[in-house]
């Protein structure tokens, strides 16, 4: 147990020390995947569908983001799921890491609601001056 822990620091550590594993790891693991997502249930237009197309590689922040706007979702919404299916996605690799169960996982998660909510309020209150920014603009 106790190598197994190392390891996955080890791994952590060397992830964080290296940008582009990271950026790879993000294309692989989310971006391709919600893009073919998108593509094939036809969120968005036509020109919106092929502009997503052309991105490559993509993020999955991307595809999420397009995902978003398809649907019109509130900005409160989007950082919302963002921030659940980053903790949900982190609290899966820690269970793999240090095997505590599924149940701790998921109890994990629920304690992290409050904060997660905390968060989403902070975002939006940042989120005000930049759209206000931007309607300036128009």
């Amino acid at each position: 147990m106790k190598s197994r822990r190392s390891n996955a620091r080890t791994t952590t550590t060397s992830r964080a020390a290296n940008p582009p594993e990271l950026r790879r790891e993000t294309e692989q693991t989310g971006g391709w995947s919600l893009a073919q997502l998108c593509a094939s249930l036809e969120w968005g237009d036509d020109a919106r569908r092929a502009t997503l197309a052309a991105i490559k590689p993509i993020a999955q922040l991307t595809a999420f983001a397009f995902a978003a706007c398809a649907h019109e979702a509130s900005a409160e919404s989007v950082f919302a799921a963002y921030a659940f299916s980053w903790v949900e996605n982190q609290v899966a690799a820690a269970l793999k890491a240090v095997p505590f169960g599924q149940l701790a996982g998921q109890r994990i998660i629920v304690a992290l609601r409050g904060p997660i909510d905390a968060a989403v309020q902070r975002a939006r209150f940042l989120h005000r001056p930049i759209a206000s920014i931007r309607s300036r603009r128009n």
